[in-house]
């Protein structure tokens, strides 16, 4: 009697430890790189109450005479399949599409820990940090070259507060916009600029336009067509 019970008791309490692991998965639903877990049942050591028999001449063999002793968690596995990619309003932001983990260290990279969660951001410093202030182990690019070495051991990820890009100027601008379908375009306090002109000609006709007058000035839908 208190063998059976004992192997109901033993069911409740590896069912208790699956429920706190289902609902540890439950409360980090929305933890950024969080790979939930599994509780993984194993049968307990069985008691042999009556050895299996041989075959004898008249007789056939018997099965031995078992008795579960009830069930236990063996051990929790970590799944690790991919979640989904989710965009965010911080640049920073970082997945991994696929296999992988970043690399991040407190140390200076003496001690690395290998993570799925992508929420970093840039410190004081300009380094490049998590949540918990690990700092992101990689490769920095070389400015001189554009290239990465990673031949050489990773390093702190650092970006210079200081970095900046020389602005360039614009040469081309495309424009979609709605055109009125009557020959009336309306009335303006100047004339309207042709599209493919410049100040004071136009690359159209080759021909010289002041884009301040008072007569008609043409207005390219296309380079090909075009209407007053």
């Amino acid at each position: 009697m208190m063998r059976s019970l004992w192997s109901g008791v033993s069911g409740m309490q590896a069912h208790q430890i699956a429920m706190d692991v289902e609902g540890n998965n439950i409360s980090n639903v929305n933890t950024t790189g969080f790979k939930y877990s599994r509780a993984d049942f194993g049968t307990m050591f069985s008691q042999t109450v009556k050895i299996a028999t041989v075959p004898t001449e008249n007789l056939g063999g018997q099965n031995p005479l078992q008795i579960g002793l009830g069930t236990s968690i063996n051990s929790t596995t970590r799944i690790h399949s991919q979640g989904s990619v989710q965009t965010t309003d911080k640049n920073t932001d970082i997945a991994i599409n696929g296999d992988g983990f970043f690399m991040v260290s407190d140390d200076g990279g003496l001690t690395r820990y290998l993570t799925r969660s992508g929420d970093f951001k840039l410190d004081a410093a300009g380094n490049f940090v998590n949540n918990a202030g690990f700092v992101v182990q990689g490769w920095n690019i070389n400015w001189d070259d554009q290239s990465i070495d990673t031949s050489r051991s990773p390093k702190n990820l650092f970006i210079d507060p200081g970095l900046h890009i020389p602005a360039a100027k614009s040469t081309e601008v495309a424009i979609k916009a709605n055109l009125n379908s009557g020959l009336n375009i309306g009335n303006a306090a100047r004339p309207l600029y042709a599209l493919d002109s410049v100040h004071g000609f136009n690359k159209k006709t080759g021909e010289t336009k002041d884009e301040n007058d008072n007569g008609t000035t043409q207005f390219y839908t296309t380079s090909k067509n075009g209407i007053e």
